[in-house]
């Protein structure tokens, strides 16, 4: 189990993002078409408070629960260590970086650094990663098939880019998929607040720079994801193994022929599973349900923290009190009158008050106001705080 910061700890928001345009015209001109490099989008000095000292995020690389890797560069090529971590360098050697995955799933306070980024749709929002480096620390030059904004949170950071290509190659037997050429176009150092967005297939390498009065190189990569077809399709069939849609006719052959042959696939039962195989095709209706079971699944390392269920009246009581907050690993989406959280679908409608939850990921003590035991929105909530899907209090301050 990984390390927490208390639920109770509260560290105000530290601003809204600076793209140097508005969110509209970002979307227009630069998302998933070419690099955008923003000076200050934050306040330096707010996101390293935010994200704390590099020692006690590397401390989480020590611990199960989170994923984490050292990697290393030496004469003898590259080395990556999968955690947790029992021995991380010291700040001051050079030639290694530690990556921490999913950071926002066990750091709420990074949690709202991803608010930040919410004029993108929460089906793509993926999660926050940070690494923390030595001098000259980095992974290569490589490429993602995500979207993703570079955050300089601490020290400095040289990012060097190039377009996407469909020569690129990548060096073979070395446990990172790097490329075996990079040519950059264009290069830049990033400071505490400065932020680099990348769209899909950019090649790009950052090298740290040496340890200093801005402190030691950490860097926050807000992460996109965009689902493969392969992938989806992959859920879908596992979804439908259990319990496929549809009738579920068996073949039948009555008078067949005897046959001289008996290794070769008759043609009527090639025809007929044929024609099954082109038949497994979703309703509007199962569809919608496994897209947003799918794009509201949690990653596989996220757990939530059961709480005893409280009883009908007081728990009314409460939420007309005090309001709730979704846990920030809880995904909450919806489509239509549907709504999804954490991979299901909400046994109630996607209403107005279900929605706003959804969108600010809270309902105050007024959007509860006039809630009434007899509406099935207050069991689901009662039901998802027993399950640790949500808690008590539109605040941070207020989480039970």
């Amino acid at each position: 189990m990984p390390p927490r910061l208390s639920e109770h700890s509260h560290v105000p928001l530290f601003g809204t993002l600076n793209l140097g345009m508005s969110p509209q015209a970002f979307t227009k001109k630069h998302w998933q078409r070419k690099p955008l490099l923003v000076r200050q989008a934050f306040s330096g000095s707010a996101l390293q408070t935010r994200f704390g000292a590099a020692p006690d995020l590397l401390q989480l690389a020590r611990a199960d629960g989170i994923e984490s890797r050292l990697i290393q560069q030496s004469s003898r090529g590259w080395k990556v260590t999968h955690g947790p971590l029992e021995h991380i360098p010291s700040l001051r050697t050079a030639r290694w970086t530690v990556l921490l995955q999913g950071l926002d799933l066990v750091w709420p306070q990074a949690r709202d650094v991803l608010e930040a980024f919410r004029f993108l749709p929460d089906a793509r929002l993926d999660d926050v990663m940070v690494s923390v480096a030595g001098p000259q620390g980095g992974v290569g030059a490589h490429l993602d098939s995500y979207d993703v904004f570079l955050l300089q949170v601490s020290g400095e950071r040289h990012w060097s880019i190039a377009p996407p290509s469909p020569h690129h190659q990548f060096i073979p037997e070395v446990p990172l998929k790097l490329l075996a050429e990079f040519h950059p176009t264009e290069q830049w150092t990033l400071l505490p607040g400065d932020m680099l967005y990348l769209p899909p297939g950019w090649a790009h390498n950052g090298v740290a720079g040496a340890t200093g009065g801005a402190g030691p190189c950490m860097t926050a990569s807000i992460g996109f994801r965009a689902p493969s077809r392969h992938e989806f399709l992959n859920y879908a069939l596992q979804r439908w193994a259990d319990d496929l849609p549809g009738p579920d006719p068996r073949f039948a052959d009555p008078g067949r022929a005897a046959t001289a042959k008996p290794a070769q696939i008759p043609s009527d039962l090639d025809a007929a599973l044929e024609h099954w195989l082109r038949q497994l095709k979703a309703d509007r209706r199962t569809a919608q349900q496994l897209i947003g079971e799918f794009l509201s699944e949690p990653k596989p390392v996220v757990w939530f923290e059961s709480q005893p269920l409280l009883a009908p009246g007081p728990w009314l009581k409460t939420l007309r009190k005090q309001g709730v907050r979704l846990d920030p690993q809880s995904r909450a989406l919806y489509s239509g009158d549907k709504l999804f959280i954490n991979g299901e679908a909400a046994p109630l409608k996607a209403d107005r008050i279900m929605r706003r939850l959804a969108d600010q990921r809270f309902l105050t003590a007024e959007d509860c106001a006039s809630l009434d035991d007899s509406m099935p929105i207050v069991g689901a909530l009662r039901q998802w705080h027993g399950l640790g899907w949500l808690h008590i209090g539109a605040t941070i301050e207020g989480l039970s």
